[in-house]
């Protein structure tokens, strides 16, 4: 027995069935910690497709959330689509209704509609 009470053997298990269903959690997340062909496969990873990977998540149930739809707008932005990106924002824009949130939006759209994209470059 050691001092914390629990024998070697069973400590040891619990350390097993631990490292498993933390495994197993990952696999079914679709990310293994060590598997390097689920990360290669991931665009997101190897080429920077967020605003694929962000539609993904507003059509899997998250499209409530205002925010989503800014990050689909700044993703859009940043790879040089400024009419996507406006479109998303007016999408984020009408499911918020605090007042911080709409002075934001309403700041980054003056911005984008002046000409200049969110990476200080002018807009096509």
């Amino acid at each position: 027995m050691v001092a914390s009470g629990i024998p070697p053997a069973r400590a040891a298990l619990l350390i097993i069935i631990a490292a498993g269903a933390a495994y197993a959690n990952s696999v079914a997340n679709d990310f293994a910690y060590d598997d390097n062909t689920i990360i290669s496969g991931n665009a997101v990873v190897t080429e920077g497709r967020w605003a694929d990977a962000r539609l993904l998540t507003i059509e899997a149930g998250e499209g409530h959330h205002w925010q989503q739809w800014l990050w689909l707008g700044q993703a859009y932005v940043n790879s040089g689509d400024t009419v996507r990106g406006l479109v998303a924002l007016d999408s984020a824009r009408i499911r918020t209704e605090n007042p911080d949130s709409v002075r934001q939006m309403d700041s980054i759209r003056g911005t984008l509609k002046s000409g200049e994209n969110a990476t200080g470059s002018q807009n096509p």
